[in-house]
């Protein structure tokens, strides 16, 4: 063996690697020391992703140094049971396989070992007296230095399905090797011909390639991560003093610097680029274990909680998830210790809820933030520079020096008024009533009240509807009134026409929308309608969006029709073509095709769509003038949320569990925040709000959302919440919102049924609807019902009507009869439909019925 005897080599054990790209700022780190085996001092040299360490200890006497390892946060163990000499653990992969070097039971000749699931195992020599071992891969093999036959010099070696190679020098005497990865190459140093210094080299597959110095006469790798990249040190000219050194394939070598003393040495890097080492500070001589996170040394001994009593003065190894260890300073001793970084999101409190009665509100409060190791973590939010009408959900965020992040949402709630649109078929003679929902956005602490009005448009009161007028009342905590106008049928053909509800004198709230318009949409004569258009995009080239423009009934006079593109979220020309054209209806015909083409990417974007809008018709009615196209995504793995629907209950909490899937699975994380939101129900009335972020791993495909319901013994309809998804990474988002509808369950319970069946080929055809209460009320108990055209037609297709049912104590079902009209004309299937509504005694469980036209016409 040569003049390096196996103390002093195992002395550099304690030199290992690290290199680095430009990351964050490092993360804090809890600390765990992990003691020794008796004795006064220990050292954590490997680490993996597991958080086993693999190094040294003395034993309760001191006379001997063992080979330790730490299973994960436990104190150390000997890994190597010896009667006497010395033992180190130098390497560890995550399969928990690790390397090292023991001295023989008779004297000082070192001997590598390898112990894995398969038992432990002596590596031999390379015809010396003996061997060290030094690094190892995920592939359990190993490199290290053993001595050569025939002379005193020692060369690197490569242990690989049992043989020993050696892998020579870079034409010296001596190398040694260090580290090796996955890829099989191995970094050390070794003597250089004809120079007194020896150099960093990385060698694979029997080639060397010579590391340059930072211009002094040494430097030696002692780490290599997956890229290649190797980490070590360099000596400066003149002084040959160490630095930390990182060797990136194809740069130039590069000085990570120091802590502001002259000493600094790179022991271990990860393949994140990661570097850890130990270096003296300005006017200190005394080492600090760092870490360089692309570009500059940070103190580890800053990163850790205050109050440690541990001064981390090396650090010896990183895992590829972040693990550090080494070892630092407890009094007079040196232990082992590992670093954890820290994945501990903060504890974030909201301010409360916020309800006006109109107007900005005052000041919204301020979130408060604790953490398990940042004393004070930074809390930001987006609340507005101003506050909409109805409910804003402010979400606060708190995020640690680590960037772990915890939200919250306050709600700020502004009472806002709005009215919807009513557009239906105006009849063919009587009155047809038109009912405007006006909602209070956010329910108010007191009573609200509105003035409401009908007004004209291009309909007209008297002629095409009964003008009205009054006064709406709200009580604290109610939410919807409803407004019913009574529009005049008739059997002209004729456009399209609206007249308008407006509110006003609101006091208690602020009106978020004032005006609602009816459309007394024509139903004499041909009516012209298109349809919607929804499929995938394709990747390259085009795709035919084909729309189809139905006439009915048949006109027996030619029709026209204009029709053109328009850009909603997809854009002319990047997700779409832009056309324009006519369709010519002759006497008979009944549809027409326009075709857009949708152009193809593999962007990974959201759903888009373009519109396609029918205008300047001549012999017909346009009854639905617009067709949307649906661009479907179809790039990467989309995420979607399911609806659910289950009773409230009487009392206590309700789980509804929602469904997040993703498909295809990812290769890469994907994350999603999801968060509720009012619908009809009202957030801590009706159902608690809730907030948070899904993680799914690669290879997961469903993740799990839970909100719950506050169940209630209150006589009312069905309500509704909502959930939201949200700012996804690594996915789209296909389908962004889950209902959640709490189904009342109080009784008695009011439910129509749907009815199918073929139209007939003339006269009419009874479609009986059944009207169930159940169970039997004790009081009496009505409710108003309306026929409603879907993609039937009433006058043309069925017979529109409206009443009201009376259910006498004790009587549980009645009878609602619409008359369809049968035809000979070769169509689609047809729909109407019949409405609940007003219900006094009993709840609306299922308030619409459907009617379903067969065509039975060849």
């Amino acid at each position: 063996m040569n003049t390096h005897s196996f103390l002093s080599r195992f002395s550099q054990v304690l030199v290992v690697v690290a290199a680095s790209e430009a990351l964050d700022a490092a993360p804090r780190y809890q600390v765990t020391d992990l003691g020794t085996l008796g004795g006064s001092f220990s050292q954590g040299l490997s680490v993996n992703d597991a958080g086993q360490v693999a190094g040294l200890a003395s034993t309760a006497t001191n006379s001997a140094i063992q080979a330790a390892l730490s299973t994960g946060a436990a104190n150390f163990q000997n890994a190597i049971p010896l009667d006497s000499g010395i033992g180190v653990a130098t390497g560890i992969n995550s399969l928990g396989s690790y390397i090292g070097t023991v001295s023989t039971a008779g004297g000082p000749t070192p001997s590598a070992f390898l112990v894995s699931n398969i038992g432990t195992v002596s590596l031999g020599t390379l015809g010396g007296s003996g061997s060290n071992g030094r690094g190892i891969n995920e592939q359990g093999d190993v490199t290290g230095f053993a001595e050569i036959s025939g002379n005193a010099a020692e060369h690197a070696f490569l242990f690989r399905d049992g043989l020993l190679q050696d892998l020579g020098t870079l034409g010296g005497n001596d190398s040694q090797g260090n580290a090796i990865n996955n890829a099989g190459q191995i970094t050390g140093w070794s003597d250089v011909a004809g120079d007194t210094g020896f150099h960093a080299f990385r060698w694979q597959a029997g080639q060397f390639t010579d590391l340059e110095t930072l211009g002094g006469s040494f430097g030696e790798g002692l780490s290599i991560n997956s890229a290649g990249s190797v980490a070590g040190y360099s000596t400066l000219p003149g002084d040959g003093i160490q630095h930390a050194a990182l060797w990136k394939p194809g740069e130039p070598i590069r000085d990570l610097g120091s802590l502001g003393g002259k000493f600094s040495i790179a022991y271990s890097v990860n393949g994140n680029h990661q570097v850890v080492g130990s270096s003296t500070t300005a006017g200190d001589l005394n080492r600090h274990a760092y870490v360089w996170n692309g570009s500059l040394l940070e103190d580890l001994n800053s990163l850790i909680p205050d109050g440690s009593n541990i001064i981390l003065t090396e650090a010896r190894g990183i895992s590829e998830n972040g693990f550090i260890t080494g070892a630092g300073k407890v009094g007079a001793e040196l232990h082992a210790f590992l670093l954890t970084p820290d994945r501990v999101a903060p504890a974030l409190t909201c301010p409360a809820n916020i309800t006006t009665t109109g107007g900005q509100p005052a000041a919204i409060g301020q979130a408060t933030a604790s953490d398990n190791l940042d004393p004070a973590p930074v809390i930001t939010s987006n609340q507005p520079a101003s506050f909409p009408l109805g409910e804003t959900p402010v979400t606060w965020t708190a995020t640690d020096a680590a960037g772990n992040r915890a939200s919250c949402v306050q709600r700020v709630r502004l009472p806002a008024l709005r009215i919807n649109d009513v557009a239906k078929a105006e009849g063919n003679s009587g009155t047809t009533p038109y009912t405007f929902t006006v909602s209070l956005l956010t329910p108010a602490m007191g009573t609200v009240t509105v003035d409401w009005a009908t007004a004209d448009s291009s309909a007209l009161a008297g002629t095409d509807y009964s003008a009205a007028a009054g006064t709406l009342s709200f009580a604290p905590g109610q939410t919807s009134q409803t407004v019913t106008v009574n529009a005049i049928g008739d059997t002209i053909l004729e456009a399209n026409e609206t007249f308008t509800v407006n509110l006003s004198g609101a006091a208690g709230a602020a009106i978020a929308d004032g005006q609602g318009v009816g459309t007394l949409l024509n139903d004499e004569g041909p009516l012209l309608r298109i349809n919607d258009v929804a499929k995938a995009e394709g990747n390259a080239g085009i795709t035919p969006y084909t729309f189809t423009v139905s006439l009915s009934p048949a006109s027996a006079a030619p029709v026209t029709v204009n029709w053109a593109t328009a850009n909603a979220s997809a854009l002319a020309n990047s997700d779409y073509s832009a056309a324009s054209g006519s369709l010519s209806f002759a006497p008979g015909q009944t549809s027409q095709t326009v075709t857009v083409n949708g152009i193809g990417d593999t962007v990974l974007e959201g759903n888009e769509a373009f519109v396609v809008n029918l205008s300047a018709a001549t012999g017909a009615t346009i009854f639905d003038s617009q067709g949307v196209g649906t661009l479907l995504n179809d790039e990467g793995p989309l995420l979607r949320i399911n609806d659910v629907a289950k009773a409230e209950g009487n009392s206590g909490v309700n789980a509804y569990t929602f469904t997040v899937s993703l498909s295809p699975a990812a290769v890469v994380p994907v994350t999603v925040n999801w968060a509720s939101a009012n619908s009809s129900a009202v957030a801590g009335s009706d159902y608690t709000a809730a907030a948070g972020s899904l993680s799914f791993a690669p290879g997961h495909t469903s993740k799990t959302i839970t909100v719950n319901a506050t169940g209630d013994t209150l006589l009312e309809g069905n309500e509704a919440f909502v959930v939201n998804l949200s700012a996804a990474t690594g996915a789209t988002i296909f389908d962004s919102q889950g209902v959640g509808t709490l189904l009342n369950d109080e009784g008695p319970l009011l439910r129509i049924n749907d009815v199918s069946k073929a139209e007939g080929n003339a006269g009419i055809n009874a479609y009986a609807f059944t009207v169930s209460l159940s169970p039997a009320a004790t009081m009496p108990v009505t409710v108003n019902w309306a026929s409603a055209n879907s993609s039937a037609l009433a006058g043309s297709d069925y017979v529109a009507a409206s009443g009201s049912l009376n259910f006498a104590p004790g009587e549980t079902t009645k009878t609602i009869t619409i008359a369809a009209m049968g035809d000979t004309t070769v169509e689609a299937n047809e729909m109407f439909a019949v409405n609940l509504g007003g219900a006094v005694g009993a709840t609306l469980f299922d308030s619409q019925g459907l009617g379903s036209l067969i065509n039975d016409d060849l």
